[in-house]
């Protein structure tokens, strides 16, 4: 979702080629059968405030959901090697 701001600071996002390329990526990533491949382009459709600043750059809470969802995944990942982090 293109927000407002981003559409004054960089209006070519609203091409549609560049969605068209994005879902493109998005598709041969998720086919491509990547160890630990991890798809976190949901993470923030659910929250009713904007958090993004442009095509590459979130608000404080973009990145606080973002590195909540990673934790979430790679927590599991230390705990089990007992590295003696957590």
């Amino acid at each position: 979702m293109v927000v407002e701001e981003e559409i004054k600071v960089t209006p070519h996002c609203q091409e549609k080629n560049l969605g068209k390329l994005f879902k493109l990526a998005k598709g041969n990533l998720a086919n491509a059968s990547i160890p630990r491949w991890i798809d976190l382009t949901d993470v923030l459709r659910q929250t009713p405030k904007p958090t993004c600043i442009d095509f590459c750059h979130m608000t404080e809470r973009g990145y606080v959901l973002v590195t909540a969802e990673l934790s979430a995944i790679v927590r599991p990942e230390f705990k089990a090697v007992k590295t003696g982090l957590w």
